[in-house]
C-alpha cells in the first residue's frame, strides 16, 4: 500500500473564515460592494454556525444539528458555497448515522463528492472513509471488492489526513479478518500501529487484530505479546472494555496452548472487570467462543451454544444482517458439535430451535445478502444434511 501525503482537511475552513472577516472589515459601503458584502457575510455566518456546532456537538446533539441545518441552508443559497455545503452535510452524516454507519447515506455523499462541482473539496477523503466504514460494518464479504478499490483509490488519489488513513487501515484490518486472510491482517494492522501512536483506541484495536491473526496462524508467542500490549495500553488509559477484550484473547491463546492454569488466572481478571461494569466488545466474541471450544467437554459445548445464541440476539437487536448470518452460522456450528444424544437437552435448556429450523432461518437470512452464495456455500460445509 502506498503511503499518502497527509493534509489538514479543515485548514481551508480556518483560512476562509479568517480571510472573510478581514475582507469584511476592509470593505467599503459603496453600492458596487454590496453584493460582495452579502457574499462574504454569508461565509462569515457559515463559519460562526460551524463553530457553534463544534462547541455543542457533545453537549447538546439536537442544538448542534440545528446549527448544521442552518449552515447548510446558507451554503445552498443562490451564491453557492460548495465546500461549505459538503462540510455541513458530512458532519450531519457523522452526527446522525449509527456507529456502524449508513450505507445508503454514505453512498449519496460519495456520489455527490465525485461530481465536478465538489470534486476538489478538502473533506472528500473523510467522505470516502465514511463509505468504507459503512461497507465494512454492513457486509464486508459482499462489498469486499468495493472496499479494496475504494481504499486503493483514496490512498493513491485523494488528499487525506493521518487519522483518515488510520480509519481506513482499521477497516482494512477488519475486512481481512472477516475474509480469514490472516497474513494480510498482520500486514495491515502492523502498518496501522506505525501511525497510531497518538490515538490509543487504534493502537489497541491493531494489537487485538494482530493477536487473533497470529493465533490463527499458530504463532502463539506473537499472539500473546500483542494481547499483552493491548491490555497495557488499555490499562494505562483506563479503558476497561478494551482491557476485558484483551484478557479474553489472552485466555483463548492459553487455551490453544492447553495452559489452563494461566487461562483461569486471566479469566478471574475478566470477572473482576465484569464486576466493575466492563462491557463486551464484538472483537472479543470469537476469542470467547474459541476458548470454550478448546475446553472440549460437554459443559463447554453447552456454553458455546449459549454464548453463540447471545451473540445472535445481540446482532438481531441491531438489525445487522451480515452479522446476523455470521452469528447464526456460529450457532449452527455449535449445535452440530454437541453429541446427538444430548443435543435435545441443550436445545430445551436454552430454548433453541432445532438444527433444521436454524438452517432454514439461515437460508432465509441469506436472501438479504448481496453475496448469498458465499454464505450458503460456507453453511453447506457444516449443515448439508439439513439444507433445502
Amino acid at each position: 500500500m502506498n503511503i499518502p501525503i497527509f493534509v489538514d482537511s479543515l485548514q481551508w475552513y480556518r483560512d476562509d473564515y479568517s480571510q472573510t472577516r478581514n475582507k469584511l472589515m476592509m470593505m467599503d459601503v459603496r453600492q458596487e460592494d454590496l453584493s460582495k458584502k452579502k457574499f462574504y457575510e454569508a461565509r462569515k455566518e457559515m463559519g460562526d454556525l460551524f463553530d457553534l456546532f463544534a462547541k455543542n456537538q457533545r453537549l447538546d446533539k439536537d442544538l448542534a444539528l440545528r446549527y448544521l441545518e442552518q449552515g447548510l441552508q446558507v451554503a445552498q443559497s443562490d451564491e453557492g458555497h460548495p465546500y461549505w455545503e459538503l462540510l455541513f452535510e458530512y458532519w450531519q452524516y457523522t452526527t446522525t448515522a449509527p456507529n456502524i454507519g449508513d450505507v445508503s447515506k454514505a453512498v449519496r455523499l460519495f456520489v455527490k463528492v465525485s461530481s465536478e462541482r465538489y470534486r476538489d473539496c478538502p473533506i472528500k477523503g473523510r467522505i470516502h472513509a465514511a463509505l468504507i466504514d459503512a461497507y465494512v460494518w454492513s457486509d464486508p464479504i459482499s462489498y469486499a471488492q468495493e472496499i479494496r478499490e475504494a481504499i486503493s483509490y483514496t490512498v493513491d488519489y485523494v488528499p487525506i489526513e493521518q487519522n483518515t488513513f488510520q480509519r481506513m487501515l482499521w477497516a482494512k484490518s477488519r475486512l481481512h479478518y472477516e475474509l480469514q486472510e490472516h497474513e494480510l491482517v498482520v500486514d495491515t494492522a502492523s502498518l496501522l500501529l506505525n501511525y497510531a501512536d497518538d490515538y490509543a483506541p487504534d493502537q489497541i484495536n491493531a494489537h487485538l487484530h494482530l493477536a487473533q491473526a497470529h493465533l490463527a496462524l499458530g504463532e502463539y508467542e506473537q499472539a500473546h505479546t500483542n494481547a499483552l500490549l493491548a491490555y497495557d495500553i488499555a490499562d494505562a488509559n483506563n479503558y476497561t472494555d478494551f482491557q476485558r477484550a484483551s484478557l479474553t484473547v489472552q485466555a483463548s491463546i492459553h487455551a490453544h496452548l492447553q495452559q489452563w492454569g494461566s487461562a483461569e488466572v486471566v479469566r478471574y481478571q475478566m470477572r473482576e472487570l465484569d464486576w466493575q461494569g466492563a462491557k463486551w466488545l464484538d472483537l472479543s466474541f470469537d476469542a470467547e467462543l474459541n476458548y470454550w471450544r478448546e475446553r472440549n467437554n460437554i459443559w463447554a459445548k453447552f456454553v458455546v451454544v449459549r454464548f453463540a445464541k447471545q451473540i445472535l440476539e445481540y446482532y438481531r437487536k441491531q438489525e445487522q444482517i451480515y452479522w446476523i448470518c455470521r452469528s447464526r452460522y456460529q450457532l449452527i456450528e455449535a449445535l452440530v458439535a454437541v453429541p446427538v444424544w444430548i443435543r435435545w437437552l441443550v436445545r430445551i435448556a436454552l430454548d433453541v430451535p432445532s438444527l433444521k429450523e436454524q438452517v432454514q432461518l439461515a437460508q432465509e437470512d441469506a436472501t438479504y445478502l448481496k453475496r448469498s452464495e458465499w454464505y450458503l456455500d460456507r453453511l453447506s460445509k457444516i449443515a448439508y444434511p439439513y439444507m433445502d
